[in-house]
């Protein structure tokens, strides 16, 4: 139930993009259309895949240092990662806890996750056209990888940008816990951003 949920839920994610997609290029849009692009589910979450993949290294070595318990969180890995964050945000505020915490994950391991965790940061400023160009154009899985790939260049505005979605993005989480709205606001201001972005690199082509 919970994989089925995530599906029908990127396809809503598609079509909302698609919509705003619409909406920036002045073309006709209506609500109902977010349910009508699920057959890209597929080459969407394939790159979503790949990205996972790049991610890989990391997620092993946070598994070693943090055992994930099949009885504490069956599926629920969302709980998992909430959970060690819970435990770092403890860490960093209870001096004795802090001492332990860190006897067991050290600044030695802090250096061997940043330097996992190089491949998927390359692969975000490099390749996060790709699910755009599925969206937009229906192109091929290749085909996204390697236009987004020339577009995407230089990397440095890229970074910059993706400095800017995560500030609106922590700011509009912030903020919807007082209302959940935000989050919503939020999203959206990232994906027109994101969009506003896209639209302009595709001039090199």
């Amino acid at each position: 139930l919970r994989i089925s949920l995530f599906v029908f839920f990127e396809g809503i994610t598609i079509g909302y993009i698609k919509l705003i997609l619409n909406f920036l290029n002045k073309q006709p849009f209506q609500i109902t259309a977010i349910f009508k692009h699920f057959y890209l589910i597929p080459k969407y979450m394939a790159l979503q895949l790949i990205y996972y993949c790049s991610m890989l290294p990391s997620f092993i070595f946070i598994l070693y240092k943090f055992p994930y318990s099949i009885s504490d969180y069956g599926t629920n890995f969302n709980q998992y990662i909430a959970d060690i964050m819970q435990n770092l945000s403890t860490a960093i505020s209870d001096e004795i806890t802090g001492q332990l915490s860190f006897a067991f994950f050290n600044t030695y391991d802090v250096i061997i996750l940043s330097a996992l965790s190089v491949l998927p940061i390359i692969y975000i400023l490099h390749f996060w056209c790709a699910q755009l160009l599925i969206i937009d154009k229906n192109y091929s899985i290749y085909q996204a990888l390697h236009i987004s790939y020339q577009i995407a260049r230089p990397v440095k505005y890229t970074f910059y940008i993706v400095l800017l979605l995560i500030s609106i993005a922590t700011i509009s989480m912030f903020l919807g816990i007082i209302f959940f709205p935000f989050v919503l606001i939020g999203l959206t201001m990232i994906y027109i951003i994101m969009i506003q972005y896209y639209k302009y690199l595709l001039k090199k082509i």
